[in-house]
């Protein structure tokens, strides 16, 4: 697939904030609104777009959620387990056990 220069700032701009909307994105690029939809369902087709990613929930109170695996050598695991246990951030911690 061949990219153009408005592809790469259509790229650069859903980089910055993907829940634009196309009108937006249009404004931004001088171009119409078909000619953004085009593009991006072109450019997700031929795969130089592979997803969107939310950043923020829907609800503000809700915050941030991730979830994030780390390998712990098996002697600090313990040790591990309590400061992460003692973030505020962290509200649940699994240790691969069954």
């Amino acid at each position: 697939m061949i990219l153009d220069d408005i592809d790469y700032r259509l790229i650069a701009l859903l980089r910055a904030n993907g829940r634009d909307p196309v009108a937006k994105l249009a404004l931004q690029l001088s171009v119409s609104r078909a000619t953004v939809k085009a593009r991006i369902d072109r450019l997700t087709a031929g795969g130089a777009i592979a997803g969107f990613t939310i950043v923020k929930a829907a609800a503000p109170s809700q915050g941030i959620r991730a979830i994030t695996m780390i390998e712990v050598d098996g002697k600090h695991e313990a040790a591990m387990m309590k400061r992460l246990l003692g973030m505020s951030a962290v509200r649940q911690l699994h240790d691969g056990q069954p």
